[in-house]
């Protein structure tokens, strides 16, 4: 993947319905949308469906668990707060240009706090430019 400039609303990133990944816009994401409609439960309901039916997930379970709304919020008011820490990137996925594969929730949030955001990508790491 080239070096390059490309706006967030444009990347992809993986949702868990059960039985397979399936690759769907970041703003079509469970992420950001518990955060447009302010949606706990949905938020948690795909928080169970991952941790309880991804294998993957359970093989990792300490390290990989989707974390629970409120910290979740944590990092959206950290954010918010203190903007993105420069040591922050968004991980592409390998083979699959635009889809994030590490930072699905910062980029939700970058999303939802600025509709124009864009990110330079630099191979599979991607850091927004703001």
């Amino acid at each position: 993947m080239k070096t390059g400039i490309i706006n967030l609303r444009e990347c992809k990133t993986n949702l868990w319905n059960g039985n397979e990944f399936v690759t769907i816009p970041i703003y079509e994401s469970v992420f950001y949308k518990s955060l447009v409609n302010d949606d706990t439960e949905s938020y948690d309901a795909y928080r169970t469906l991952v941790n309880d039916t991804c294998r993957w997930v359970k093989l990792r379970f300490n390290e990989r668990q989707v974390c629970s709304y409120e910290k979740f919020l944590e990092v959206y008011e950290s954010i918010k707060n203190e903007g993105w820490h420069h040591n922050s990137y968004i991980r592409l996925a390998k083979g699959k240009p635009y889809t994030i594969a590490d930072g699905q929730h910062r980029a939700s949030i970058l999303l939802h706090m600025n509709f124009d955001v864009k990110i330079l990508k630099t191979g599979r790491k991607a850091r927004p430019v703001i």
